[in-house]
């Protein structure tokens, strides 16, 4: 059954010419895609706030402050995402730079991002993330 399905989806997808499928991912470039309970996400990257760790999957947080359970690690995710400009800036914790608001130094230190969020900064990633930020 599996195997019949699959060559099903093979064949539909080879139906489609080179045009349609170039067409389809220039359309969706500036979105990524995660697997979830029910099936997949599929997010523009400039919506994502952050990641939190939750046991070996993960949630993610949207600019809009909706919270969406992904099946993965944070490990997993932080692979996906790096190149798009992601940072890890604790061990359960990785952001998205372009919705962080404000960088405080009291408590310890912590990000606040877009969605009102507090992301506390490893004490081994402050100079790190100050860099990355260009803050020094």
């Amino acid at each position: 059954m599996i195997i019949q399905n699959l060559s099903v989806t093979t064949n539909r997808f080879k139906a489609h010419n080179n045009e349609d499928v170039a067409k389809v991912i220039k359309e969706n470039s500036d979105k990524i895609c995660f697997p979830t309970l029910d099936g997949f996400l599929f997010i523009k990257i400039s919506e994502i706030s952050h990641f939190k760790s939750d046991d070996i999957y993960c949630r993610l947080y949207s600019a809009d402050g909706t919270v969406n359970f992904i099946m993965r690690s944070l490990k997993l995710v932080e692979e996906q995402c790096t190149y798009l400009g992601f940072y890890r800036v604790h061990k359960s914790y990785l952001v998205n730079p372009y919705n962080i608001l404000k960088h405080v130094n009291k408590e310890g230190g912590y990000l606040l991002m877009e969605n009102k969020e507090h992301i506390p900064i490893s004490r081994s990633i402050k100079k790190c993330l100050k860099k990355f930020l260009g803050v020094i």
